[in-house]
């Protein structure tokens, strides 16, 4: 070659000559130090190759000195040569289909043909919320939201997925990251989760019965104002039945909610 990136019969002839050779001779040249995964194809850097192994090859092939520099003709190249992998649209794309990202199309062919037959934007111009939501409705590639409250005692085995009170279930399910408990089922393990995390109801019965007698009344109100902290204070078992949202305090969110309790 003649030091310019050239086109035609140059293509032609790299193309050839690296018919068996995808991931050797100029893929991963053992002469050129190849560039380590990150190394975007899209993006001139410093070494050789990139971290895509079949763009890589390709661009290799039809220009042997991106094996050596992998510089911004090269990335120029990976434009050309490999798809929608630096987001020239088309499917597949790169990204996750289940979640919004700037580049059109996303990774599982399937999923990106089914989105963008419904909404052409999410291969045209961006994998947008509005496209990852979709996917996650009509692919099955894409795991279900999280949904609190569903059915279910949280503090026992009650063989549904997820429980009954909506800041329990997200502690369980979300901020502890133990998804299987919201998509399979409650098991022990997500039993003892909300009995060590959610006092507010696996101590007390009933959130405002502080005397223990049944009812949330009158009676009550007073076992209540002694256990509010404000907003960011910490409580002790005692006064469980009083944090209603599992925040470990006991403020006006929790006394809204007995005021409801007490009307008439």
């Amino acid at each position: 070659m003649n030091g310019t990136h050239s086109v035609g019969q140059t293509r032609l002839f790299l193309s050839v000559l690296c018919i068996g050779s995808a991931g050797s001779a100029f893929g991963q040249s053992e002469t050129a130090e190849s560039e380590p995964l990150g190394s975007n194809c899209c993006t001139a850097h410093g070494g050789g190759g990139c971290d895509d192994p079949i763009c890589s090859t390709e661009v290799c092939c039809f220009d042997f000195k991106c094996c050596f520099t992998w510089d911004s003709i090269c990335a120029g190249l990976a434009g050309d040569l490999c798809g929608n992998l630096c987001g020239g649209g088309g499917c597949p794309g790169t990204g996750d289909c289940c979640t919004a990202h700037a580049a059109p199309g996303c990774s599982d062919t399937t999923c990106c043909d089914l989105v963008c037959a419904s909404n052409s934007a999410c291969c045209s111009s961006q994998w947008s919320a509005a496209c990852a939501d979709l996917a996650v409705d009509i692919c099955d590639v894409c795991e279900p939201p999280i949904v609190c409250p569903q059915e279910g005692d949280c503090c026992n085995f009650n063989f549904t997925p997820g429980c009954s009170r909506e800041e329990c279930c997200n502690i369980v399910c979300i901020e502890l990251g133990d998804e299987f408990c919201c998509r399979g089922e409650w098991d022990d393990v997500c039993a003892r989760k909300a009995r060590d995390n959610c006092p507010n109801i696996c101590i007390c019965d009933q959130f405002g019965d502080m005397n223990e007698d049944g009812a949330v009344d009158l009676s009550d109100v007073a076992g209540f104002q002694n256990c509010f902290t404000g907003r960011g204070g910490s409580i002790e078992d005692a006064c469980a039945c009083a944090d209603y949202d599992a925040d470990d305090d006991v403020d006006l969110a929790d006394y809204k909610v007995v005021h409801e309790l007490l009307a008439p």
